[in-house]
């Protein structure tokens, strides 16, 4: 041991007279070392010749290569070694922090992924000690059993499983722990035994998450319900669970399954839940049937159920499927009644209706914003599409005409500055200028026409819908 312990700090003797500083920076390097390791650009040479020292804007590049290319501990060294020569250089002191902080970053990261390396191999060391002690944790699960311990039994049978949940041998020795006790009010307590496990929180959850996973289907089955016509509500032992299709894990033992949809008959099943069981259930609902009857005032109107034409009032009885029902009863020349009914198994529901008649109030306010509009809503199509369209034409051809009539005066406007200006051969732009003027008038009764005739239609159109 003491010449081991001579050795060594012979060793280190020697390492100390064979370094040799920086003198630029004063960084110790080894003796063959042929650039300083700090990266302020000094050569050690065999002769120990003085060499020139780089100028600040050669130190500023190689400092800026450094940083450009992420290298941010060699980029802070430089910085500072740039500094040292330029205290008053700007660039470095704005850099110099941010390198401080992505060199502090990027030692965390690296720290923080040696620590998650660290916790994967615990965790696969620890995992492999269980696959060794796993026939041993479940015989003692056994003799547990024997003694009537269930609990404590499941405790080792998922220590010995959390090597691989899939192993037949652990997974049959919990489901006969199941079968032979509802042991429900333990589940917490089993699955609980990796909390003290000597492995990362996130594996432990892992581990604790699957294990209660595994317990759940042990002590009960996945049941699977769905119908062939629409969503449905699914009532478990009379509590509603959702709407098809549903997926409950339900405890062992027997349980009412009750499917319910508006306008079918209601199924109901008795079902036996084993442990770890999946069972499917498929429902083909049958269609319960009841009549109505439809009348209105004025008769003749069109009668909509859900969307779908019946007939035409009087009418009925008629035999509609069961459920709520919207109803919409039409006639021209009246507004649309609309209402809800429902219908019962073997139920004739009477459904009647009181029309009003469309108002020429109303007519009157939509045609007066829209052209055309009130004919549409007394239902005269035809119409209306005329007046929207004559009165769209009236307006456009009064624009075309205003434009027009606003060109005929700046060409008059114009003739007429050319002939006050002139002082010669006046007679050629006073023709000139009277040809213009008569030009602007003609625009001008284009134009006023064009208006009276949009004027027109739009009161024609505000009498029709109202008289008519």
């Amino acid at each position: 041991m003491r010449v081991a312990a001579l050795f060594v700090a012979m060793l280190s003797l020697a390492a100390t007279l064979w370094a040799k500083p920086c003198p630029r920076c004063g960084t110790e390097n080894d003796e063959l070392a042929k650039f300083c390791k700090s990266g302020c650009g000094y050569e050690f040479v065999e002769q120990e010749v003085e060499q020139e020292e780089p100028d600040p804007a050669t130190i500023l590049l190689r400092a800026n290569e450094a940083y450009a290319e992420g290298r941010w501990d060699e980029a802070l060294r430089i910085y500072e070694a740039l500094l040292k020569k330029d205290p008053e250089n700007a660039l470095a002191k704005v850099r110099i922090p941010d390198c401080e902080r992505r060199v502090s970053e990027l030692r965390r990261q690296r720290q923080a992924e040696e620590r998650a390396r660290e916790e994967v191999r615990v965790f696969e060391h620890w995992l492999r000690q269980a696959s060794e002690q796993r026939q041993y944790r479940l015989a003692t699960a056994r003799g547990l059993v024997d003694e009537g311990k269930l609990v404590e039994a499941a405790t080792y049978t998922l220590l010995a499983l959390a090597p691989d949940w899939s192993w037949h041998e652990g997974r049959s020795l919990l489901c006969d722990i199941a079968e032979k006790s509802n042991w429900s009010h333990g589940i917490d307590q089993a699955a609980g035994v990796f909390a003290d496990a000597p492995i990362a929180s996130r594996f432990r959850e892992q581990l604790q998450q699957s294990a209660l996973s595994l317990c759940l289907e042990m002590i009960s089955g996945l049941v699977k319900v769905d119908v062939s016509n629409e969503h449905a509500r699914v009532l478990v032992d009379s509590v509603f669970v959702g709407l098809t299709p549903v997926e409950q894990r339900l405890g062992v033992g027997r349980h009412a399954i009750v499917v319910e949809l508006e306008g079918y008959y209601a199924v109901r099943e008795s079902l036996e839940v084993a442990p770890g069981d999946t069972v499917r259930l498929t429902f083909d609902l049958t269609p319960l049937f009841g009549h109505a009857v439809f009348l209105s005032h004025p008769e003749g109107a069109a009668v909509q159920v859900n969307g779908l034409l019946k007939g035409i009032t009087p009418l009925g009885p008629i035999r509609l499927q069961g459920g709520r029902k919207n109803l919409s009863l039409v006639r021209k020349g009246y507004e649309p009644w609309g209402g809800v009914f429902e219908v019962g198994e073997g139920d004739t529901v009477s459904v009647y209706g009181d029309l009003a008649r469309k108002s020429a109030g109303k007519a009157f306010i939509r045609s007066l914003v829209i052209p055309g509009s009130g004919q549409r809503y007394r239902d005269r199509g035809t119409m209306g599409a005329f007046y929207t369209l004559a009165e769209m034409a009236a307006i456009v051809v009064s624009v075309r005409s205003y434009v027009s009539y606003n060109d005929a005066v700046d060409e008059y406007d114009r003739a007429k500055s050319a002939y006050d200006r002139a002082t010669s051969g006046y007679e050629p732009l006073w023709n000139s200028m009277n040809v213009k003027y008569e030009a602007a008038n003609r625009k001008r009764k284009d134009y006023n026409l064009a208006i009276s005739l949009a004027g027109v239609v739009y009161a024609v159109n505000l009498i029709d819908c109202v008289l008519f």
